[in-house]
Parts: structure tokens; sequence; C-alpha cells
């Protein structure tokens, strides 16, 4: 009896938070934020190239093609580094602060648009308000609002042109159909070409399952994929004008059609997201032991265009060569607005599932100091271990109801979340950022040293060194390079070190770090100096 009053109490405190669902997102996203903005070093590999390729883009001006290390940078279009610069101009903020605040921002469009690309394919408030609970309690979310990237902009841009393509399906009104096409343009600028597919594909499948072919093949669609296709030709040709053919290619070829096709870079079998998709969703893969197949079969239209922006972006995403977990993000807002349909139950059984999940994470969280190889103590452990034995003990002692679980989550992960970022994370720089080392190139610079590097990942140190450093893949022209300069401070991995068979005799390692999985030296050619 008192369980029953316990249960009817929560929920009806709960269900009272929802009368308010962008007030309490707003709150909630904010203490996620104001406590841990800035409370780590910018880690390998993008955030300490991103950060350098701003600084070109702002002290060297480089506005429409971008610059890492002093040389052109292909991979990224410039419109994110605008919006820093944006972000920089109207707050005055730089370095880390500005960068952990871009992503925070972007964090909060993807959240905001979530929860109004539910309430209007969904029809439903207390719906879309859920599905931006899951959102807003989903580990993956939560780490990337800390992280350097564009990523989470690319995903706004994308979930707005959903939005507006939707509206346009239900009122037929182009303006609105053009609208998307200006957002996937932007989301184009943003990072690529998937900016447009995803949008592109989502009306192209939708129109097919309703038997609407006019939706799609219509003069507004042809015109506003040949605006977008004038609009990106406009960019290359400026880039073309600034870099030349090579520059050109390099996009068209390498970072576009070969990464699609056949990738050098994170190349993975068409089923790699079958095993990453249940991960990067967690805690809320848990939610489908209330999975009711009479739910999943009985879909509203809007139910319907969710469900093809959710499958129709997935099966692009794994016939695409290079497969990383991050791309996964646009889809994080259909799936999770769809997700209600497991959660709308009195059940206790979820609550309770949940709770035994965080106890095994609470168990196993202080063991990661004792594994093998690990290159430090990571702080904290403890602490996180005991958060998360309380909130498993209220979670299997006092469950609640799986309709009201999000919420309960909502009030209680920015506790998990606040301690990480405050104490756990801080303590791994020394493993995940290449700050240490690139300290040292900076004072052996100074002292006259000629910075060169054997391959490494291109811009690694540039941001914290302060100095552009030269970059080779070469071992004959480090080999003459350490024969000419009186001074020159070589970087090379570990393992390239260990097979130079003809290094030369008078060289001295001066410093080594690890740096995520390898280990990195810093080698001179002359006596160790103070």
């Amino acid at each position: 009896m008192q369980k029953t009053q316990y249960v009817n109490k929560l929920e009806t405190f709960l269900n009272k938070l929802t009368h308010y669902p962008l007030l309490l997102l707003t709150a909630i996203y904010s203490l996620h934020i104001i406590f841990t903005l800035n409370t780590r070093a910018l880690w390998f590999s993008d955030e300490v190239r991103y950060a350098n390729v701003y600084e070109n883009l702002i002290k060297a001006k480089k506005w429409l093609v971008l610059y890492l290390n002093g040389q052109p940078y292909p991979d990224k279009p410039p419109l994110y580094f605008w919006f820093l610069a944006l972000i920089s101009y109207l707050t005055s903020l730089s370095g880390e602060t500005l960068f952990f605040l871009g992503s925070a921002i972007s964090g909060f469009f993807y959240l905001i648009l979530t929860y109004f690309l539910g309430k209007v394919t969904l029809q439903d408030t207390q719906k879309s308000f859920l599905g931006a609970c899951l959102l807003l309690t989903n580990f993956y979310f939560l780490g990337l609002i800390h992280y350097f990237r564009m990523d989470l902009l690319f995903a706004s841009f994308i979930l707005f042109a959903h939005l507006t393509i939707y509206h346009f399906i239900t009122s037929q009104k182009t303006a609105y159909l053009y609208a998307g096409f200006g957002l996937s343009f932007l989301a184009l600028l943003t990072k690529g070409p998937l900016g447009i597919l995803f949008p592109l594909l989502t009306l192209f499948c939708f129109s097919l399952v309703q038997k609407q072919p006019k939706l799609f093949f219509n003069k507004h669609v042809g015109f506003g994929i040949l605006g977008i296709l004038l609009g990106g030709l406009l960019w290359l040709l400026g880039a073309y004008y600034l870099e030349g053919k090579e520059f050109i290619s390099n996009i068209l070829y390498d970072q576009i059609y070969r990464r699609a096709t056949h990738t050098w870079h994170h190349p993975h079998p068409f089923y790699h997201y079958l095993l990453v998709f249940p991960l990067v969703v967690l805690p809320w893969t848990l939610s489908f032991i209330n999975f009711s197949k009479k739910e999943w079969q009985n879909l509203s239209h809007g139910e319907l265009f969710l469900l093809v922006f959710f499958s129709s972006g997935f099966t692009l995403l794994s016939l695409i060569s290079i497969k990383i977990a991050i791309y996964l993000l646009p889809l994080f807002a259909p799936f999770f607005l769809l997700l209600h349909k497991n959660l709308q139950t009195e059940s206790q059984l979820l609550s309770k599932v949940m709770g035994y999940f965080f106890l095994i994470l609470a168990i196993s969280l202080p063991w990661i100091n004792f594994l093998p190889n690990l290159p430090l103590k990571i702080n904290g452990l403890l602490g996180l271990a005991g958060i998360l034995a309380i909130l498993s003990i209220i979670l299997i002692k006092k469950p609640v109801p799986s309709k009201t679980l999000p919420i309960f989550l909502l009030l209680t992960m920015p506790l998990i979340f606040i301690y990480t970022g405050k104490y756990i994370a801080p303590s791994l720089d020394k493993l995940m950022s290449p700050k240490e080392q690139a300290l040292q190139i900076k004072k052996y610079i100074k002292m006259g040293y000629y910075p060169l590097a054997y391959k490494i990942y291109s811009g690694i140190y540039t941001y914290y060194a302060k100095h552009n450093i030269k970059e080779t893949k070469d071992l004959t022209y480090v080999e003459k390079m350490l024969k000419e300069k009186k001074k020159i401070l070589l970087i090379m991995p570990e393992k390239y070190f260990k097979n130079w068979k003809s290094k030369p005799k008078k060289i001295n390692i001066v410093h080594k770090q690890k740096i995520v999985e390898k280990v990195y030296y810093l080698i001179t050619n002359q006596p160790q100096e103070r």
C-alpha cells in the first residue's frame, strides 16, 4: 500500500512538470552545461585539429578554404567555423570555452528541434516531450554536448529540414519545401553531402510508401536540387580560385567519392551499425523489454514519416564505406520520438531492469583503474560508482512506471554527468589530449629547435604548440634533416622508432606520451638541454 502511494505521488509530481516542457528541458540542459562547460583540455584527434582550423580562420583570415597546420584542409566545409566566429563576436569568448560553448549551443538546437519535430509529427505534446527526455538522458548525446565537433549543428540542420519537409507534405505549401532545401544546403556547408541526402531520401521513400509520387517528382524538388547544386558549385569555384585544381580534386574524389565507396578511414562492413546502434542509444536499448508488436503496427501518418526518416537514413549510412558512430546522430531524433511506443505502460519492470543496469555499472567502474596497460589513474570512479549505486537502489526498491521513468531520469541524470565532467573527464587529459607533449614542443621551439613530425595524425600538436609543424612520411627526408640542421625536434610514434633500422646514433628521446592507443616520442639530435 505504501509503495502504491509513493508511486502515485511521484507520478503526479512528474506529470505536473510536463505542463512546461520547454522550460523544464531548458533548465535541465542548462544544468548539464553551466557546471562543466570547460573542465578539460582538448582531446585527440578532432578537437585539437578543429581548434587550429578555427585559429587559421580568424588569425590568417582563411574564411572560405579552411587551413590546418599551415596547409589547406579539404576535409570539412567552413560553416561551423563561421558559427563559432559569430558566437565569439557576440560573447567575446575565445579558446576552449568558445569551442565547448559552440557544441553546447548546437546540442540545445538539436534538443529543441527534436521536441518540435515530435510535436508536428506525433500531434501530441506529451509524446514529443517524452522523446526529448529520452534524448536528454541518453549517455552518448550527453557526452557529445561536451565534445568539440560540428556534428550536432549538422544534425540540427537535418532535423530542421525534415520538420519543414513534413509541413510541406501535410500542407502542400512549396515555401516549406524550399525552406527544407535551404536548410539542407546549410547542412552541406557544415559537414558535407549527407546533409542533402538524408532529407531527399526521406522525401523520396515517404512518397513511395504513401503512393504519392508527386511529393517527390515535381518541378519544385527539381528547382531545390538545382539551387543546392548551384550553391555548392559557387563555393567550389571560390575554393578553386584560391587553392587550385588539386584541392578540388581532393574534395570531390578523396573526401566524398572514396569515403563513400572505398574509404581508407574507419572502414567497416555493412552490418556495423546494427552492432553499434544499441550501444549508442543506451540506456534506452533496455526499453525494448516492453516491446509490443501491436503498438508498432499501428502507425499514424507522422509516426510513419519518422520511421521512414530513420530506416532510410540507417540504410544509407550502412551502404557507405566509412562508418563512425557519430554519423548516426541525425537518426537519434526519429528513434527516440518513436520509442514512446515502448513506454506507454504502467509496468515497473523497465525501472527494475534499469536499476540493475546501473548497479552493474556501479560495481564495474572502480575496477577500471586496475586494468593492465592503463597509463594513468582515473579520478572520481569510486564517487561515480556510489552515485550510480544509490540511483540503482531507488529504481529497484522504489520502481516507477515506464511512462514516467524518462522524466525521473531526466531529473537525476545531471548529477551523474556533472560529477563526470568535473572530476573524471579532466583526469583523462594525460591519455586523451596531446597538450602535455605539445607544450614540450613549444618549449623546444623557443630554444631554437626546428619541429619535424614523421607519420603522425596531421595537426594534432599545432594548437597547443602555437607553431606549425613540418610533417612528412619520408624517412629519408627525416634522416637528411637530422644531419643538415643543427637543432631538430623529431616527433615520431614509438612503433616507427623501434622499426627504424638506420636511425642515427646521436639522438636523444627527451619526452614520451601515450595518446589514446599510441605512444609518441620527442627526439632531438642534440645532447639533452634543460
